[in-house]
């Protein structure tokens, strides 16, 4: 297994490093518009080849419904319903350290009617590519040769570790970050388990998290006192990245699992 998830990324970079050296020098001022442009041919060239290994390696015509990637009106469903959840906790976080004095919130420095289709366009873009990455791609790759828990662990491990390539003195500044980023991939998997291993509860969770924190983050509507350290409320104005961020997740999950380990 190792080996096949090596030769598939490093297959994968080797194709993207072009498009990134000519996005980088066609748009250099431009860091929003480059990330924009880089991973969406990223996430292109991924559901290329992905389709290509399930053909040649697997003999599977259709490997994106092996991932949970159905178009069916139950994951549908599931999508609006993780969104719904997902974008309703994070409110709710803020809402709680609201109470406690620790923040309050201001009008927005972009009108809301943008801040929320924005939002909600980039969060569907993130959760659709991350989602159909990790809890496809990568734990359907790593089931083939593990256990359920072993492989939902390595994938948590796999995601949080993606998320924190970072310089040495920010990985030590950002260390809560690791754990909140593993419990929400762990909450990713359970929650695409405990739902006949579809996509859509996953991938509505995980935009629905990132579409609150664009509305938040990009408009400017929370503003944080110094009542508390920012490790418990998020560093970096992170949501997740802190105690309050991190006991919310873990709630969360357990609502949505019911406390269950199914499958894990």
């Amino acid at each position: 297994m190792p080996v096949r998830l090596g030769v598939f990324l490093l297959v994968l970079v080797w194709l993207w490093l072009p498009f990134l050296l000519i996005f980088y020098l066609l748009i250099p001022n431009n860091p929003n518009l480059l990330g924009i442009f880089s991973l969406s041919t990223l996430l292109i060239l991924f559901l290329i080849n992905a389709a290509r290994w399930g053909r040649f390696v697997y003999n599977n015509n259709n490997i994106f419904a092996s991932y949970g990637l159905h178009f069916s009106v139950e994951n549908y469903r599931l999508l609006l319903w993780g969104i719904t959840a997902g974008f309703l906790a994070t409110f709710a976080l803020f809402l709680t350290e609201y109470s406690f004095g620790w923040v309050e919130f201001q009008k927005p420095t972009l009108p809301f009617s943008r801040l929320f289709l924005e939002g909600f366009l980039s969060a569907l873009a993130v959760g659709v590519g991350e989602e159909l990455f990790f809890r496809g791609f990568v734990l359907w790759e790593l089931e083939q040769d593990f256990s359920p828990p072993v492989s939902a662990n390595l994938s948590a491990l796999i995601f949080a570790l993606s998320h924190y390539i970072k310089p040495p003195q920010e990985i030590l500044r950002t260390l809560v970050t690791f754990p909140a980023l593993y419990i929400l991939a762990i909450i990713l998997v359970r929650v695409k388990r405990q739902h006949h291993n579809l996509l859509g509860m996953s991938i509505g969770l995980h935009s629905g998290l990132v579409w609150a924190y664009y509305i938040v983050n990009v408009g400017q509507i929370v503003l944080y006192h110094d009542h508390v350290p920012p490790w418990i409320t998020g560093i970096d104005h992170n949501p997740i990245a802190g105690i309050m961020g991190i006991s919310f997740l873990l709630l969360l999950g357990y609502l949505l699992t019911g406390g269950r380990n199914r499958g894990m």
